[in-house]
């Protein structure tokens, strides 16, 4: 079985409580021809001292960041400098089980080159208790890119679990005109090109707390609706896809729209949304 070097980006920002767990989920996996690119994007919290400490790795590559930028600019910098056949992404208050990208990397040297992601579920773990609950996620393979928005209801793609081709993220870079230019939208256009292969085995763990990015719910929302005006337009996106982006766009800022409702947020941005 051949062993190609794969990247591993871990972006750090102010996650000092997580930042260690996350770094030995990758320094300790099984698979070890890795190239561990740290992130770190103007931490304040003490984040940068307790990566130093893993910098004897020579596998480690720490991009030491005074100035919090965008995420999505972060990103292509850093795939930029990445060398590996195969990309994956882990948050700082996230972590791999330690053999997740041994399975992933097996897997994917048995699939031809029109498959550019391998992805599956994963489990949530939440900050008052340390029991572990699965994530609910698309179960999508082939050919892919009606389904993942037909399906988007089931949990999309978990964001850490997808290990993918290198030269999906050099031909699709993230929008940088967006804070969040990774993910859901990254992994669309991916489809556009790729086939994706599901493997039903949770490989990946997120954590759930107060200060996950995920809960700024009018930011990514408003990201996400930019991604969907994005595909409408998109040269590779071909007619028949169009009522799938259509239909998924209302759907999603309906759902955003009672989500904001219920939690009495803003309700002019809810009634806006319900409008759109």
């Amino acid at each position: 079985m051949k062993h190609p070097l794969v990247s591993i980006t871990i972006f750090s920002y102010n996650q000092s409580s997580y930042i260690c767990a996350a770094i030995d989920s990758v320094i300790n996996q099984t698979y070890t021809n890795l190239e561990i690119i740290i992130v770190d994007n103007g931490s304040t919290d003490g984040s940068k001292d307790l990566i130093q400490k893993y910098l004897s790795d020579k596998r480690v590559v720490f991009l030491n960041h005074a100035e919090n930028k965008k995420f999505s600019i972060r990103q292509n910098e850093a795939c930029a400098l990445s060398n590996g056949k195969y990309i994956g992404i882990l948050y700082a208050d996230d972590y791999y089980l330690l053999d997740k990208i041994e399975k992933q990397v097996n897997l994917f040297e048995t699939l031809d080159d029109s498959y550019g992601v391998v992805h599956g579920p994963g489990l949530i773990e939440k900050s008052d208790t340390t029991n572990l609950i699965l994530s609910p996620c698309s179960k999508v393979s082939g050919f892919c890119f009606n389904s993942l928005l037909d399906q988007w209801s089931d949990g999309f793609c978990n964001p850490i679990s997808p290990l993918a081709r290198r030269q999906c993220y050099i031909e699709y870079p993230a929008d940088e005109e967006v804070f969040f230019g990774g993910g859901e939208g990254l992994f669309l256009l991916f489809a556009l090109r790729y086939q994706f292969y599901y493997f039903d085995e949770p490989l990946v763990v997120m954590r759930e707390h107060e200060k996950n990015a995920g809960k700024r719910v009018k930011s990514n929302t408003d990201a996400h609706n930019k991604l969907m005006t994005r595909l409408i337009h998109h040269k590779e996106v071909h007619s028949e896809s169009i009522p799938h982006i259509q239909k998924h766009s209302s759907y999603f800022k309906m759902n955003t729209a009672w989500h904001i409702l219920r939690t009495n947020d803003d309700l002019i941005y809810a009634r806006d949304l319900y409008l759109q």
